[in-house]
């Protein structure tokens, strides 16, 4: 009887250093409206990556967009085979956000004085998002924030959302990239995944 339970420890033992030690495989869905770095972040995670999936973003979207994407379950072609939104985020341990840009781009063009007002109303708009993906997802998230392509006199107004954003981020637990400092959008995102 003792040999039996023995045996069985043992076995349940190494059972268990196998399993913590097994390699976990990463579904990565990217939703961003510039894809910029899901090259690299494929290249990071190459041993690890299971599955690949982004496209259900436009370059031309905005966050009620995807937002409403989400709500509607949009389905998108992958591989033979559609996959509806809200699966995807279920199913991905790794998520990247990028999205906000395109909000902002027509009030900048068009010097529109009620940047603040709007600014405002676009960070609701993110929080909504935010807190859906979070719903359907509790792995990790990355959200790379808004790049001032705009020049110095729009810094104020680019940082005030980040930071808005930011603050967000870290209510839900979701990693924020800010592309606007010193420290490489690269190296920001590789911390967060790591």
């Amino acid at each position: 009887m003792r040999t039996i339970i023995i045996s069985i420890l043992v076995i349940l033992s190494i059972f268990l250093i196998y399993i913590t030690n097994l390699d976990r495989k990463v579904y990565y869905l990217d939703l961003s409206i510039k894809d910029n770095y899901s090259k690299d972040i494929k290249k990071k995670l190459s041993n690890k990556l299971e599955k690949f999936v982004s496209g259900y973003t436009k370059k031309e979207y905005r966050t009620t967009d995807l937002l409403n994407d989400i709500i509607d379950n949009k389905k998108m072609r992958v591989k033979n085979k559609n996959i509806a939104i809200k699966n995807a985020l279920i199913k991905a341990d790794l998520i990247t956000l990028r999205i906000g840009d395109n909000d902002i781009k027509y009030k900048v063009l068009t010097n529109s004085d009620d940047l603040y007002d709007y600014a405002d109303s676009m960070i609701d708009d993110i929080e909504k998002l935010i807190e859906i993906v979070r719903e359907y997802s509790k792995e990790k998230i990355i959200y790379i924030g808004l790049e001032n392509t705009y020049g110095y006199k729009y810094k104020k107004i680019i940082d005030y959302i980040n930071s808005k954003i930011k603050e967000i981020c870290d209510d839900y637990k979701i990693c924020f990239v800010n592309p606007n400092i010193k420290k490489t959008i690269k190296n920001q995102i590789f911390t967060c995944i790591n």
